[in-house]
């Protein structure tokens, strides 16, 4: 009687050990489409987008061209942020992209110093530094997965099931829009003049976990010609001598003239964006940059 007692204790401990904490916690390969996101109330809405100091985050670009085809990858990016200072590991791939590695570190401060560096030909560059104000930075936040500008709009966003998370769109998204637009620079960078048209946001333990954002470039026409078309035209011959009532046909193929056409084409952005590690991510900054001017 008395192990069972014992073994119930211990049950009941395990279940609460487990019941608090995420039940779905995220890491570097969840895919945020299916991460699903809690409910939130306003207040805990407001504390999920604030300031984060220790955490990382993964996003993807992906793009799609034309009125067709899969989203390819062309660009992956691991933001690591302990205290002041933060790296940034940038993979480039997918069609018309170069392919390439770079890498950045950071130190927050009063200025913040950057050193960055590219790997070519397989080998590493040097590293390159710089400092800059803090204002002129803020194209840094795309990167970092930082979603503050989300604070105050609570009332502009809807739990949606399908989505798994807090959705906002059309009308609703166009208050942000210069803002995404703006902090995104430097990930939309294979699309410059995209906009915002569809954001999912995801929380667990009030704190983000993933984003996703749909940016679509402006309407061009663009005139695209059709493969030739063959037309089938039968005709049937006089009515030959031996042959009774039988009127041979025949049926032969001509080429038409290649159509021209008027299509609406856009490009589509992706970035989707997992966040993980809170609290125990690590940043250690190389030796050689610690006495780096």
């Amino acid at each position: 009687m008395k192990k069972i007692a014992i073994a119930m204790l211990l049950l009941a401990a395990s279940t609460t050990l487990f019941a608090c904490g995420p039940s779905n916690p995220t890491n570097e390969n969840t895919n945020p489409e299916e991460v699903r996101g809690e409910t939130l109330s306003e207040k805990d809405w407001e504390e999920v987008f604030s300031e984060r100091t220790n955490y990382s985050v993964k996003s993807k670009v992906c793009m799609r061209t034309g009125n067709g085809g899969t989203m390819s990858e062309v660009a992956t990016y691991i933001y690591t942020r302990d205290g002041d200072i933060a790296r940034v590991q940038l993979k480039m791939s997918g069609e018309g992209t170069d392919a390439g590695e770079s890498e950045v570190f950071l130190r927050y401060g009063e200025q913040i110093t950057m050193w960055e560096r590219a790997k070519e030909d397989g080998t590493w560059g040097e590293w390159q530094s710089e400092d800059y104000p803090p204002a002129d930075f803020g194209y840094i936040d795309g990167m970092c997965g930082n979603l503050t500008c989300l604070k105050e709009e609570y009332r502009d966003f809807s739990y949606d099931e399908t989505e798994r998370g807090y959705v906002a769109a059309g009308e609703k998204l166009q208050p942000l829009a210069e803002t995404l637009s703006f902090r995104y620079t430097t990930l939309l960078a294979v699309a410059e003049d995209a906009v915002p048209v569809k954001a999912v946001v995801k929380a667990q333990g009030k704190k983000p976990s993933a984003c996703i954002l749909d940016f679509e470039t402006e309407t061009e026409d663009v005139r695209i010609r059709a493969p030739f078309r063959i037309t089938k035209i039968r005709v049937t011959l006089p009515r030959l001598r031996g042959c009774g009532n039988l009127r041979p046909e025949l049926t032969f193929g001509v080429p038409l003239p290649l159509r021209v056409a008027e299509v609406e084409s856009k490009q589509k952005v992706q970035i989707s964006q997992i966040f993980y590690d809170y609290g125990s991510s690590e940043v250690t900054l190389p030796a050689e940059l610690k006495t780096t001017e």
